[in-house]
């Protein structure tokens, strides 16, 4: 069996990628490799020779950076941590060992992390702030619509009403109260049923820049329809969902299968981002869909495990529009 000699044990310790030496128990340099001597002179521009000078060069006094109190980046870019550990040899003695391990591409990539993070978190914030312009939007939308609506069919209804107290009863007594169960349904329901046109894709390319993907696709058996004509409601829906998940799960790709039969309409939503921990709590945004959905007789349901699955099945003949 061929024996490993000591020049050859002493030259792997010198090509190793790590800086590696010791010092003995009275401070004396007793072993150093080549990358902890090219180090050294990087860091303090002289080589080690006692135990105190590795407290000079854990200053890092000629480093590019200090990056926190073991680690820095040199001038050539590459970034290096060092440590330190008191070990016995099998005589018994005590030896101070000094490490530098090069970090310099887990660096980098960290930092280019913290940067697509930074730039995502950005993007939910625009998110978020062009929903609530979209949702602002949408109100101001519904106020000229009802308006409009008011204005015809209130009116209408009020000059029905003058016609029959003037006639002394003798109108149409089952039309009238017809025309103002129409125009109740109007006030308390008409804005769910609004189109926005335009709106979905609005939604997919803010999805887009918060660095996810928005994917409409539909049930077998379905016909393939524009989601811009959904009505608000549903779309409004969709967006909260979206925004969820990516806020909350890191979703990058969110799913709706979209499903249609004659007046009743089917959303539900999927997305490749983290389950939740546990039963989800409906904050503000989740609540007020809700109550909206089911004051327009549709079901809102929200599924967490085995994945998360958020439904929403409106009846379109229940919203009232003209």
């Amino acid at each position: 069996m061929r024996k490993i000699s000591v020049s050859s044990i002493k030259e792997a310790f010198d090509n190793l990628p790590s800086g590696i030496c010791f010092f003995d128990s009275a401070g004396m340099l007793v072993l150093i490799n080549k990358k902890m001597t090219e180090l050294a002179f990087a860091l303090t521009g002289r080589d080690l020779q006692y135990s105190d000078d590795m407290d000079i060069l854990l200053s890092f006094p000629l480093a590019a950076d200090r990056i926190n109190e073991n680690t820095c980046l040199l001038r050539d870019g590459e970034v290096r941590q060092f440590s330190h550990e008191r070990i016995r040899a099998e005589n018994g003695r005590l030896y101070d060992r000094y490490i530098a391990v090069d970090i310099t591409e887990i660096y980098y990539k960290n930092k280019q992390l913290e940067e697509q993070t930074m730039r995502q978190a950005r993007a939910v914030a625009d998110l978020e702030r062009m929903n609530a312009d979209c949702a602002a939007a949408a109100r101001e939308e519904e106020v000229l619509f009802l308006k409009s609506l008011i204005h015809n069919e209130a009116g209408a209804c009020i000059l029905a009403a003058r016609n029959y107290l003037e006639s002394g009863g003798k109108g149409d007594k089952a039309a009238l109260v017809e025309m103002l169960s129409l125009t109740s349904d109007l006030l308390l329901g008409a804005s769910d049923s609004v189109r926005s046109q335009g709106a979905v894709s609005d939604l997919t390319e803010a999805v887009r820049a918060a660095g996810a993907e928005l994917v409409f696709d539909f049930s077998e058996g379905t016909d393939r329809f524009d989601p811009d004509s959904l009505p608000r409601l549903v779309i409004d829906t969709v967006r909260e969902a979206v925004t969820n998940a990516i806020r909350h799960a890191g979703a990058d790709r969110i799913n709706v299968r979209l499903s249609r039969e004659d007046v009743r309409v089917k959303a539900v939503v999927t997305n490749t981002g983290k389950l939740p921990d546990g039963e989800i709590t409906e904050g503000s945004g989740l609540s007020s869909i809700r109550g909206r959905v089911e004051r327009a007789g549709g079901v809102l349901h929200i599924e967490s495990r085995p994945e998360f699955r958020l439904t929403v099945i409106i009846d379109e003949g229940g919203l009232s529009r003209k």
